[in-house]
């Protein structure tokens, strides 16, 4: 179970750190995004000028494909933008989640250890109620009592063995998933 809350720890840090990467990606991203922006304008400007000046086509003819090529990074850039987003929301999903299966897990190792606690201490006072019974073992009435409470104590030992089991395997199996 401890094991299991370690992993849950470590991979909850894994997945903030991958979020704090890709925030510091995506600062890199809208940097380089205003930087070609201001580029784009400027060719815009310049686009403007030849537009009016006629003297240079062939320039003019350069300026576009130059300012195709901008305007179709800045478009793979607002993809990369939303592709680091989306990656960052599940990230913070998957921390969610992973805090929330162990709480869930703290939760049920708790009850069943109040279960075997329970069904412990049943036992220790059926075991000692049989002794007792041992001791004033003089009656028939007795013997017929104490064999009922063998039984009951067989099927409580073998409640507490069941509890056990399931006990152990989900915590295998939630360390397992």
């Amino acid at each position: 179970m401890e094991g299991q809350f370690r992993k849950l720890v470590a991979e909850k840090r894994q997945a903030e750190e991958r979020v704090r990467s890709l925030e510091m990606e995506l600062e890199r991203v809208q940097t380089l995004i205003r930087e070609i922006k201001t580029e784009v304008e400027e060719w815009k400007r310049r686009y403007l000028e030849l537009e009016e000046d006629r003297a240079g086509e062939q320039e003019l003819l350069q300026l576009r494909e130059q300012f195709n090529h901008f305007k179709n990074l800045t478009l793979e850039i607002k993809d990369l933008q939303n592709q680091f987003a989306a990656e960052r929301i599940a990230y913070e999903t998957q921390i969610l989640q992973l805090e929330q299966t162990t709480g869930d897990l703290e939760k049920q190792n708790a009850v069943l250890r109040a279960e075997i606690d329970r069904v412990t201490k049943l036992s220790i006072q059926r075991l000692s109620l049989i002794e007792e019974l041992k001791r004033s073992n003089n009656e028939d009435s007795h013997k017929l009592e104490v064999y009922e409470l063998r039984n009951q104590l067989e099927f409580l030992k073998n409640s507490s063995n069941v509890l056990k089991y399931y006990y152990t395997e989900l915590i295998s199996f939630n360390i397992g998933s």
